[in-house]
């Protein structure tokens, strides 16, 4: 299989050229959309595919914190980075790209930042993610039994 090799690459844009969305699964790499607009403005593309879902758990913080990387230029949640939608807003993306878009979503990925130095951010950021999984899960997930 020429894409079993492809299979492995994790494609995670940030406002790439939507050509490059069509490669990525042409190829068989696994795609991470930042925001459920790229699939609701290019719907030919993703349909009947599978994607992950970027959140930021830090979204509507006031400012970006020093604790998510050791300089400004690494932090990608909190304030007013543009990596990954509001964790707040989620579910009604996993939502709508299911129900309305015909799109799976597979996953949730998270980049909090580079350089992060304090504990606590991984385990604030561990709790918010299993609490959007766990509280949403008969919503929005296909439960099978293996009987």
């Amino acid at each position: 299989n020429p894409n079993a090799a492809h299979s492995r690459i994790q494609f995670t844009p940030n406002f790439c050229p939507v050509e490059e969305y069509a490669e990525a699964f042409r190829l068989g790499a696994r795609v991470i959309v930042d925001n459920i607009e790229i699939v609701r403005l290019n719907p030919d593309i993703f349909r009947g595919k599978s994607v992950g879902l970027r959140v930021d758990p830090n979204a509507h913080a006031h400012h970006s914190d020093s604790k998510f990387g050791h300089h400004a230029h690494v932090r990608t949640s909190g304030g007013k980075q543009k990596f990954g939608m509001p964790i707040a807003e989620a579910l009604d993306a996993v939502q709508e790209a299911q129900d309305e878009l015909g799109v799976k979503v597979t996953g949730i990925h998270v980049h909090v930042g580079s350089g992060v130095m304090d504990p606590s951010v991984w385990r604030d950021t561990l709790d918010k993610i299993c609490g959007l999984v766990l509280e949403n899960a008969s919503d929005v997930c296909e439960v099978s039994s293996p009987n």
